[in-house]
């Protein structure tokens, strides 16, 4: 991974980091003044949910900027890039995971100093939180970046992870069982999971449920088979090179 590449996809991916940025400044509010927004105190399960069913979506604006080239009118970044493109797959998505991070410690920064002074959440169990969530992030990162190679349109891409977030939230995980997208917050129904037990374990620093390590795990496995699926339908699609 060289610095000249790290420097391009951070030019390319600079308009979704704009917005991604007002999406993570438009959710301050809720951990300034939880009571009035929510009608109750800020709490870790308030901030658990935040991280894994709002933010992960701060991941798609950056996906979508990052992969503008394969709609084929930037012939020229293609051929500039590494000739492994497996390594560009990997980094795009891991720049879009970089940035949901930033975006989600921040926001546990500031929802740690308003439940230290009430004894609430440490910043550990505030890292602990976001941890949980990532792999729901990567899923969905992995899913847009695939679709957005398979039909050449990086907002298709976007829309296909926008449309499984919102079958989830709908659903609450009936459709996807032990998949469950929002595990970590909502708990595992088909499991016997309940999210008080996961908030439990969070705040004493106890093991989580087997069930939703199984869960997490399972999001990561998807997340990579779709990483590697992405990379060769990229090596191979030289339609990416044509002009207009």
């Amino acid at each position: 991974m060289s610095a000249g590449l790290v420097r391009l996809h951070l030019r390319l991916a600079r308009p979704g980091l704009a917005v991604t940025a007002v999406l993570g400044l438009a959710f301050v509010p809720v951990l300034v003044w939880p009571e009035r927004l929510m009608g109750h105190p800020l709490a870790l399960h308030t901030l658990l949910r935040l991280v894994e069913e709002f933010l992960v979506l701060a991941v798609l604006p950056v996906t979508v900027s990052l992969w503008a080239d394969v709609e084929g009118r930037r012939p020229g970044l293609w051929r500039a890039l590494p000739f492994r493109r497996t390594v560009v797959v990997l980094e795009r998505i891991g720049l879009a995971l970089a940035t949901y991070l930033l975006v989600a410690l921040g926001m546990t920064t500031v929802a740690v100093l308003r439940l230290a002074p009430a004894g609430g959440a440490p910043w550990g169990t505030g890292l602990r939180a976001v941890g949980l969530a990532l792999p729901a992030a990567a899923w969905l990162v992995a899913l847009a970046a695939l679709v957005a190679v398979l039909v050449r349109t990086p907002v298709a891409g976007a829309g296909a992870a926008v449309a499984w977030w919102a079958l989830e939230a709908v659903t609450r995980g009936d459709l996807t069982g032990s998949l469950y997208l929002f595990a970590a917050s909502g708990g595992l129904r088909a499991a016997g999971v309940d999210p008080a037990a996961i908030v439990e374990a969070l705040a004493l620093g106890q093991p989580l449920p087997p069930a939703l390590v199984a869960n997490r795990w399972a999001l990561v496995g998807l997340a990579g088979l779709a990483a590697l699926a992405t990379a060769e339908r990229y090596r191979r699609n030289e339609r990416f090179l044509r002009q207009g």
